[in-house]
């Protein structure tokens, strides 16, 4: 269970590579235009339906995987739009791959709610790393009780919870770790990219209204540790 884990998180982050390089010169955010937050919504949909190709059947009609992860990616920077359209469109995926049954009616309702509860998440004010956790546990205990309504084997449940807490919430941490996958769309970065150095080697002019100059030093490192100031997510 563990390889099969692995390998669906593998997927996930080497699809996330691909995605971040395709958003990278039009970072989508929760004040971008409503098409634009839908698009988003649409592409990780994708990514959660081709997770379901790779997950991990517990029964003839119960699987697990990391498809909620995909949600939460687009509830972080889609918004409530991006988080609904993501979540229905899995939740379609889940009955017409694997059947019309209880098991999977049921896995889609979780999914749609999961998509609900992460949309309100993403209105808090607080850093993404710590948004997106939250929304991990949020996920991680909805689909805990979902496989405890489908399964119902506490022998089996017990090692299904161990794997699938503990590699969703690696994944989501190594996320923000990774260079190159979701550091595009943060709200500091597009409002304080435009820098240039002055002719002066000691300063750093940034183009905002709020700073005019400051030490060349102070500069650079308040653009690089920019997600860790309060008020920007």
């Amino acid at each position: 269970m563990l390889k099969d884990f692995i390998t669906n998180a593998s997927v996930l982050i080497a699809s996330f590579f691909i995605i971040g390089h395709y958003y990278k010169n039009k970072p989508v955010r929760i004040t971008s235009p409503l098409a634009m937050r839908i698009n988003l919504g649409i592409v990780f949909g994708l990514l959660g339906i081709v997770l379901m190709l790779f997950s991990i059947r517990l029964t003839p009609t119960v699987i697990v995987d990391l498809r909620h992860i995909t949600v939460i990616i687009a509830a972080l920077y889609g918004g409530m739009a991006a988080a609904l359209v993501s979540a229905a469109m899995i939740a379609a995926g889940r009955i017409a791959l694997f059947g019309f049954h209880p098991a999977s009616v049921t896995a889609a309702i979780f999914m749609l709610a999961i998509g609900i509860g992460c949309g309100f998440l993403s209105r808090a004010r607080i850093l993404y790393w710590k948004k997106s956790q939250i929304m991990n546990v949020f996920c991680l205990l909805l689909l805990s009780l979902c496989l405890y309504l489908n399964i119902g084997q506490k022998s089996l449940l017990l090692s299904v919870y161990l794997y699938h807490w503990s590699i969703s919430i690696s994944v989501v941490f190594l996320l923000f770790l990774l260079p190159g996958i979701f550091r595009w769309p943060i709200p500091f970065f597009e409002k304080y990219r435009k820098v240039k150095t002055a002719t002066a080697p000691s300063s750093t002019i940034v183009k905002t209204s709020f700073f005019k100059q400051m030490p060349k030093g102070f500069g650079r490192s308040l653009i690089r540790h920019g997600r860790k100031l309060p008020g920007f997510p």
